[in-house]
């Protein structure tokens, strides 16, 4: 089963959900991190920050705010220290590098200052770099200070660089110094929040532009405005990026408002849910052809950004219309193999989405062959365009379920642009910096991989990787809330409680997209009802799902489920049955070959006539092998040993069955039938057609000894209601005539007591008796009376 996150963590979202509160995970295990894990402290501060903020859609302030609990445990810690300890300290708390001799120089003191005093207390000395032992302490530390204290501090470290031949950190503080704008900073500032971003940091690149557009003027104030808007949607803040970026976009720099808009296009959509789509079309009209190519380029490059974002949410007619567009802006030319990134990333997705081309029909595909793999740009490739170009070579490789390869390719970018620790300090970094993904391009590594696992039936890895991933990264913004929906699929088909990280994941993620999320929840919410042994409430909402107007996300990002076909049949919903089976002998034969006639094969089961089941029994038992996810060979291997022991051929069933179940455990899935493991072993009603009329066989084999002595009971059960009632029904009924109360009825069937009151109701309601007496009553009539009673099921 997937590891479990540490209890103190789920028990601080849990008190802050609890409180109404909606916080995003990495948020939480921040504030976490930051305050001790001190619940009082974290439930003060969180309730300090903005709803933006708490989420995750807006930068935190830094140093956190400080509360009145924290000032009275540190202020009397700081009123010990001497004068030149605090101004050490505060020296310490505003640094953004942590070498010890930057400190000293900067505060003109000897090492004698720290470890000869209580400073040594507070703060951690190693290999020549320092750390404020408590970050608590540093927060009081910079609140307590006044703004000439801070403004000494920062000249201070500004002088220190300066001498050391450091100019970009030395502007850094320099422009913190001064009490007003200094237009000459803005050139070192963004230099400094470009290397930043290189190198992943994206918060911390955030910040810099953001100061540098405090001082810059002109083109510098344009190109400030930019990078701090796309910093912003790189560490996740989408909310601030959106505000950013639409400065940007309207600045009278037209090349830098034309740089900046395709990462507008994709802040105000991951804020808002809506794909601006109007927006960029009228950026791009208002554009005259005679611009340079390094404007035509841009917005040939947010026209496919924009289309990517309509692919992502399955709406493929929108994204063919941006892609054309799109071609009529590129200074380069279309070609079979698009430049750029998203280019390819968005036709890998509209391969299999239905075409809109009605020369194609109704059920026509994408005419774009389905292995688009995308073709490397000439000159040096910004991090997240190697990483955009490896999850779209990964999820090509995966829809034709050679999944080993797709996270070989995943596993080789997240191992060189996503090392696992913190970001170094700016001072320890190289020169140039060592590119390096930021967090929204980690997340997208991370939810792809995740996927690709989900897909190849490793349900546990993909549990795992998600919520490991869910306390450091933005995991819910890829892939139109991919992720999210991904983690709770997985709790459903493991049968794991809701945790608190997914629901704070659900509540806290910004713009779900609307279709993807119904038609994913409906889909959620029928597994479980077939697990509890509703069938007919499961098949209704499956039927919900194939009258919906599309599926959006759904479409483009296909998430691991039960049998459509078979729930409908079983629940006698036989044109939607047959409506799901038309769809999937039409689906791209491309698009998971093998997983898609392990779903033809489990549907035609279903769906066989008597004299069709032999044949197809054998034809699905031969694909179950072929099958290269461990959950699709066990739902396949499950349908064949149905079938088998309806042809009584119990031997072959139960080997089958074993198999099933080995399978399931492979996967890390949950049986979802809300049987058992024996659930054969007391027969089975099954609904078959057989020249237009519905008729009913009970599977007789491998009947438990102990059931003689109520074999009486058990035939008239059967034998009245065999059309009638459903397996675990007539089990149910079984009981309760013998007088069981529904605690024993759901002891002795192993469920739950609330599954056995179901199962009643629907024994009830199909039987046209109001009590339990009524029943048994009922039960002791002969046939004929039973069958006036609840009337004949073959007309």
């Amino acid at each position: 089963m997937r590891r479990p996150a540490r209890q103190d963590e789920n028990a601080s979202l849990a008190d802050l959900l609890a409180t109404g509160m909606l916080i995003a995970p990495d948020v939480c295990d921040l504030l976490e991190n930051r305050l001790g894990r001190d619940a009082a402290s974290v439930r003060e501060v969180a309730a300090r920050l903005t709803d933006g903020q708490r989420r995750g859609v807006a930068a935190l302030p830094d140093p956190l705010p400080v509360t009145p609990a924290q000032s009275e445990v540190y202020d009397p810690v700081i009123e010990r220290l001497t004068d030149i300890e605090r101004s050490i300290l505060l020296i310490a708390a505003v640094s953004v590098v942590d070498r010890t001799d930057v400190l000293l120089e900067a505060a003109s003191a000897g090492m004698d200052a720290i470890i000869d005093g209580d400073l040594a207390r507070h703060l951690r000395l190693v290999s020549g770099r320092f750390a404020i032992a408590d970050p608590r302490l540093r927060a009081v530390t910079h609140e307590r200070a006044d703004l000439g204290e801070r403004t000494a501090a920062h000249a201070a470290l500004a002088r220190t660089h300066a001498r050391r031949g450091q100019r970009l950190l030395s502007a850094w503080h320099a422009a913190l110094s001064t009490l007003e704008g200094d237009e000459t900073l803005a050139p070192p500032l963004i230099e400094l929040a470009r290397d930043a971003l290189v190198a992943g940091d994206a918060r911390w690149a955030f910040a810099v532009a953001r100061e540098s557009a405090s001082h810059a003027i002109g083109a510098d104030l344009a190109r400030s405005l930019r990078l701090a808007g796309t910093a912003a949607l790189h560490a996740g803040w989408v909310e601030d990026a959106a505000a950013w970026l639409s400065r940007s976009v309207d600045s009278d720099d037209d090349v830098e408002a034309a740089r900046g808009l395709a990462s507008y296009a994709t802040a105000v959509t991951l804020s808002s849910g809506v794909v601006p789509e109007d927006e960029v079309l009228s950026f791009a009209a208002d554009v005259e052809a005679g611009h340079g190519s390094d404007i035509q380029a841009s917005i040939a490059a947010a026209l496919d950004a924009t289309a990517a974002l309509f692919a992502e949410r399955g709406d493929a007619g929108c994204a063919e219309r941006m892609r054309k567009r799109a071609s009529s802006h590129d200074p380069v030319g279309p070609g079979p193999f698009p430049v750029r990134p998203s280019a390819a990333w968005c036709d890998a997705l509209l391969a299999g989405l239905p075409s809109t081309d009605s020369a194609a029909g109704d059920h026509g595909r994408m005419r774009r062959p389905m292995h688009v793999l995308p073709a490397a740009s000439p000159g040096v490739e910004s991090v997240a365009d190697r990483c955009a170009r490896a999850i779209t070579e990964a999820v090509v490789l995966a829809r034709s379920e050679n999944f080993d390869a797709a996270r070989v390719v995943l596993s080789r970018a997240a191992r060189r642009f996503a090392p696992t620790g913190g970001f170094p300090s700016p001072g320890s970094r190289d020169a140039p910096p060592r590119p390096r993904a930021t967090p929204l391009v980690e997340a997208h590594l991370v939810v792809a991989h995740a996927l690709v696992d989900a897909w190849s039936g490793r349900f546990d890895a993909a549990a795992t990787e998600l919520a490991d991933a869910a306390v450091r990264l933005p995991i819910g913004l890829p892939f139109a809330g991919a992720g999210v929906a991904l983690a709770r699929r997985l709790e459903v088909l493991m049968d794991l409680p809701a945790s608190t990280t997914t629901e704070a994941l659900s509540v806290a993620t910004p713009a779900l997209e609307r279709e993807g999320e119904i038609v994913d929840g409906l889909i959620d919410a029928a597994i479980r009802r077939r697990r509890d042994g509703d069938l007919l409430g499961a098949a209704s909402r499956l039927a919900i799902v194939s009258t919906r107007p599309s599926p959006g996300r759904a479409a483009s990002f296909p998430l691991p489920e039960g049998d459509r076909v078979v729930v409908l049949a079983r629940a006698g919903m036989l044109d939607r049955a047959e409506d799901e089976l038309g769809r999937l002998h039409r689906a791209d034969p491309d698009v998971f070959p093998f997983a898609r006639l392990g779903l033809i094969a489990r549907a035609e089961l279903a769906m066989s006539t008597v004299s069709e089941l032999p044949g197809r029994a054998v034809a699905a038992e031969a694909i179950a092998g072929r099958l290269p996810s461990p959950f699709d060979r066990a739902m396949t291997n499950r349908a064949v040993s149905e079938a088998l022991y309806e042809l009584d051929d119990a031997r072959r069933a139960r080997l089958a069955q074993v198999a099933s179940l080995e399978h399931l455990r492979e996967s890390g899935a949950a049986e979802l039938d809300q049987a058992g493991d024996d659930r054969f072993d007391l027969g089975r009603a099954v609904t078959r057609r057989a020249s237009g009329t519905l008729i009913a066989r009970v599977a007789q084999d491998m009947r438990d000894v102990a059931a003689v002595e109520h074999a009486g009971e058990e035939h008239a059960v059967e034998e009245h209601w065999a059309r009638d009632l459903t397996t675990r029904e007539r089990e149910v009924a079984g009981l309760v005539i013998r007088g069981r109360s529904n605690r024993e009825v759901a002891a002795a069937l192993h469920v739950a007591v609330r599954t056995v009151e179901v199962h009643l109701g629907h024994v009830f309601a199909k039987t046209g008796v109001r009590s339990r007496t009524e029943l048994s009553f009922l039960a002791s009539r002969p046939s004929e009376t039973v069958r006036r009673a609840v009337g004949d099921s073959s007309t």
